[in-house]
């Protein structure tokens, strides 16, 4: 379908432009106009609109020319970027609320627990760096409820390195992370303790 075609349509579904427009009934985050070729070939539906019904008389693929890409968001993957994104339901009726609860639930439950091990194996990665006992970095991680979410220090959030040319670049996340822990964790004859930072 081209880009005409589509507007028109939409325009006559809905002169007033306030409608959602869903795909599969996922909403659409952004548009992308795109050469035809890149991210791999795009299909083509050719129609025969003397025929009523099914009208595909064939299909191209193609790498040539532009395309525009609909790009889509779920409400999982929104919660991937963020687990604790709010999330309302309107028109809904109880058994819907139910079913949604249980699925957003359990997908906030997920991504928590994979930003928690994923945060415990960079603290794992730290300590070992640094010779310590990454048994205890462990229990340490726990016991001082260590999370992805801890803030960085004001300081920290802004740290940039100087490349052999003399460029200055921000500094990685892991990076910043690890200079955090340096400055906060102390292991002090095998005892650990942390002194958070502002």
């Amino acid at each position: 379908m081209k880009s005409s075609q589509l507007i028109a349509l939409l325009q006559e579904l809905d002169p007033s432009g306030e409608v959602d427009v869903v795909v599969g009934g996922l909403p659409i985050f952004y548009v992308e106009g795109l050469e035809g070729y890149y991210d791999g070939a795009f299909q083509r539906l050719v129609l025969d609109h003397e025929k009523k019904g099914f009208n595909v008389s064939a299909i191209e693929i193609r790498r040539d020319g532009s395309k525009i890409d609909l790009h889509t968001l779920s409400v999982e993957d929104a919660i991937k970027y963020d687990p604790d994104m709010p999330i309302t339901f309107h028109g809904c009726n109880e058994r819907h609320i139910k079913s949604w609860t249980a699925r957003i639930d359990a997908w906030r439950a997920n991504e928590r627990e994979l930003r928690y091990e994923g945060e415990l194996s960079l603290f794992q990665m730290w300590a070992s760096e640094r010779g310590h006992d990454t048994e205890a970095a462990v229990a340490f991680f726990k016991a001082s409820n260590m999370q992805h979410s801890d803030p960085l220090p004001s300081d920290l959030k802004n740290l940039q390195e100087l490349l052999p040319d003399g460029t200055k670049v921000w500094s990685s996340w892991l990076t910043r992370r690890f200079a955090q822990w340096d400055r906060e964790v102390k292991v002090e004859d095998v005892v650990w303790r942390r002194e958070v930072s502002a």
